[in-house]
Formats: structure tokens, C-alpha cells, sequence
């Protein structure tokens, strides 16, 4: 057991070095490891955080909830590189979800 803690307290760091290289203060053409991108799926707007390290945590600020997810995921890995206005299509179970980039901050 004590080997498993040590394995995932060694994860974390990792995960950690990776969240201090993300640059904050970047261009908001488009989509990087670092910005906040609201996008529209089937009508309705949310927020994305995108991420060096997983994701699937959701964070509320000032009410608005904003979902973390990793540059790597099927969202973050089409985002990247995009600008607003721009849309993408993600592969699920039973079909596609398209997505439209609105904001980029």
C-alpha cells in the first residue's frame, strides 16, 4: 500500500510542475493549455478550463460553473489551436457533438 501512496504522491507532483508552467498571461487568439473558452453545445454555453493535467473537476466562480478538462481530452485536443467563431465536431457514443468556440479569455 505504502508503494501505491508514493506512486500517486510522485503523479501529483508531476501534475503540479505541469500546472506552474501554464502561461496565464498568453494571447487570447486562440485556444491554449491555459484559457478559459466559453463554447456552445446544442444551444447552450458553457465554460472550459483548459488544462496541462487531467480534468473532470468542476469549479463555481461568482456562479458561473466552469469545467476543467485536460488539453488532452476529446474536447481540449480539438479545441486547441482554434479562435472564436470557430466550431468542432467530438466522436460519442451513438454520433457526434458539435461544438462552437464563442469566447476565449
Amino acid at each position: 500500500m505504502a508503494g501505491a501512496q508514493k506512486k500517486r504522491v510522485d503523479e501529483l507532483g508531476l501534475e503540479l510542475n505541469l500546472l506552474d508552467e501554464i502561461v496565464l498571461d498568453h494571447s487570447v487568439d486562440a485556444v491554449c493549455v491555459g484559457s478559459l473558452v466559453s463554447m456552445e453545445l446544442n444551444g447552450l454555453s458553457r465554460y472550459y478550463f483548459i488544462s496541462s493535467t487531467s480534468g473532470g473537476s468542476a469549479l463555481s466562480i461568482e456562479g458561473t460553473s466552469i469545467l476543467v478538462i485536460s488539453a488532452f481530452s476529446p474536447i481540449g485536443s480539438e479545441a486547441i489551436g482554434l479562435k472564436a467563431s470557430d466550431s468542432f465536431e467530438v466522436e460519442v457514443a451513438g454520433g457526434k457533438r458539435e461544438y462552437k468556440i464563442l469566447g476565449i479569455y
